[in-house]
């Protein structure tokens, strides 16, 4: 039986078109991403540093990642409801492709850069996850060493496009991204149909606990209870007296992107085009 929000959990801040009726009118953390980018995609959504100085995308942008990801594992073959892993630290990449993972109606999975092998094979398992999305070439080494005891996973990509690998099955980011371009050349409204399907009732991320009192447990989460998040969110920093403006342009996330509070805020983002 799907997760049911309460009648009443209505949005209490100031007037707000895209709250109002948040879960009401809102089917996944994926509407909203795309509502967000339909009404502020000329803003900033991102600013980073790399190549020794800061680089700022607008939601637009962002979103031409997001797909680029999404398409990307639509071509790999993943169906709405496969789940992916992702294991690299706090990144905007770990955003893209946490999204265009989402957007492709896949459940996302998260694996701490310094897990152990026991509790990387475990989570992974645990999780059904089909593909591991890795940071880099020491990430994927650790992968590599235990592939053979995670049946499940077909496909690996590596962010870090420099590295270069005759393995089958394994991926850069670019190389995943040019699969989704032919992908969609041959299926130009599959992604849009794909994301468009996906409801409050689909899972849409699974955190696990640290298994410092046994193995690690999974905390499913429905796209309902990070939307309810969501909102909960600001409905606090409007009451404590720091409501969201359209004009909070700037977001900076110093948490793993691993965490449950991290994914929350990330989300969060997104609705006041900040």
């Amino acid at each position: 039986m799907g997760i049911k929000a309460p009648e009443t959990y209505v949005y209490q801040g100031p007037p707000n078109d895209l709250l109002n009726n948040f879960m009401r009118d809102v089917p996944s953390t994926i509407h909203m991403f795309y509502n967000t980018v339909k009404y502020c995609g000329h803003r900033p959504a991102q600013k980073y540093y790399i190549g020794g100085g800061y680089m700022t995308l607008t939601y637009q942008e962002f979103a031409e990642r997001v797909e680029n990801f999404g398409q990307g594992f639509m071509a790999l073959g993943l169906k709405k409801g496969d789940r992916i892993s992702i294991m690299a630290p706090t990144s905007p990449l770990w955003d893209w492709c946490d999204y265009g993972g989402r957007a492709a109606g896949c459940a996302v999975n998260t694996i701490y850069p310094d897990d152990s092998s026991e509790t990387i094979i475990y989570t992974t398992n645990h999780s059904g996850s089909s593909c591991i999305c890795v940071h880099n070439e020491e990430l994927l080494q650790k992968i590599l060493k235990i592939w053979d005891s995670l049946p499940e996973v077909k496909y690996i990509i590596v962010f870090d496009n420099n590295y270069t690998s005759d393995i089958k099955n394994v991926l850069t980011m670019q190389q995943l991204w040019d699969l989704g371009k032919e992908f969609k050349a041959k299926n130009p409204d599959a992604y849009k149909e794909r994301w468009q399907s996906v409801t409050q009732d689909d899972l849409c991320t699974i955190l696990y606990t640290s298994g410092t009192t046994g193995k690690p447990k999974g905390c499913a989460l429905t796209h309902k209870n990070v939307l309810s998040s969501t909102l909960a969110v600001s409905q606090v920093a409007y009451w404590g007296g720091t409501p969201f403006t359209y004009d909070d342009i700037v977001f900076s996330s110093y948490l793993t992107a691993t965490t449950g509070i991290a994914s929350t805020t990330t989300v969060l983002a997104f609705p006041m085009g900040g």
